[in-house]
């Protein structure tokens, strides 16, 4: 769901942008503009709430907390939607053909930066959240989170470039960055399936249980084990994980019939 919200706000932001470089007036790019926050303010959160459910950090997902993640986005809007009043967001705005698109030239005002500090911030969080969890996974779980790594670096690295100025002058690209992680997560989210399987089987009781314990998931494929199980089975291995019970030696007949 976190993930559906996200591509939604992505989606909001890619489309209003590309109407406010269609624009004819300065009025019209503005509305566009404030329609571009709806989905621009909320990223940030949606990215981390889609970061901690993937990785069940179940803490932070309470009903009195999630609504702290849009404190920050929340007040982003709203300065965002009045800065005409005074200019903590925007100021000298007017807008500038440039090869061929009405693109908005303003100066950044101390909200502005705000909501650029809560981006990098959150991204920041998410990636740390994401290393962790890579650090305490094994196999196939570590694949997942190479895919989401990439998809979540792709549009850091193309907004640390709009905010350096890297790029064509006044072209917001981080809608293109956006809409290619949703690319690489939906490769992984429709091809891969990763969002069937998460880390949370490896957690510190399923490790130590005495009992030995295989998962498989839905396309019966293994996606974990604890220690115990290797103690009856010494021969199972960390790249099993991933493998399907059709590929599985002969020996372990009995447990494929119970599939």
């Amino acid at each position: 769901m976190n993930f559906n919200l996200l591509m939604l706000c992505v989606t909001i932001y890619s489309f209003a942008y590309a109407l406010e470089l269609n624009s004819n007036t300065l009025a019209e790019a503005l509305f566009w503009n404030k329609i571009e926050y709806f989905g621009i303010s909320c990223i940030p959160a949606f990215f981390l709430l889609f970061v901690l459910r993937y990785t069940h950090n179940d803490a932070w997902l309470k009903n009195r907390t999630i609504p702290l993640f849009f404190v920050i986005p929340a007040i982003t809007l709203v300065m965002h939607w009045n800065t005409h009043h005074h200019g903590l967001f925007y100021r000298n705005v007017h807008l500038e053909p440039i090869v061929g698109l009405s693109v908005l030239v303003f100066e950044r005002g101390f909200f502005y930066w705000l909501h650029i500090v809560y981006i990098n911030i959150a991204m920041l969080a998410g990636f740390i959240i994401l290393f962790f969890s890579y650090r305490e996974s094994q196999g196939y779980f570590r694949r997942q989170l190479k895919v989401l790594f990439l998809g979540a670096a792709l549009p850091w690295i193309v907004f640390i470039f709009y905010i350096a100025g890297i790029g064509p002058k006044g072209i917001d690209l981080n809608p293109f960055g956006f809409m290619l992680m949703g690319l690489v997560i939906g490769y992984g989210l429709f091809f891969q399936r990763f969002l069937e399987i998460t880390p949370v089987a490896f957690s510190a009781i399923f490790r130590n249980m005495r009992e030995g314990v295989i998962i498989f998931d839905a396309g019966k494929r293994i996606t974990g084990f604890n220690p115990a199980l290797t103690q009856y089975f010494p021969f199972i291995k960390e790249q099993w994980i991933g493998v399907s019970a059709a590929n599985l030696p002969v020996i372990l007949n009995p447990l494929k019939n119970l599939l």
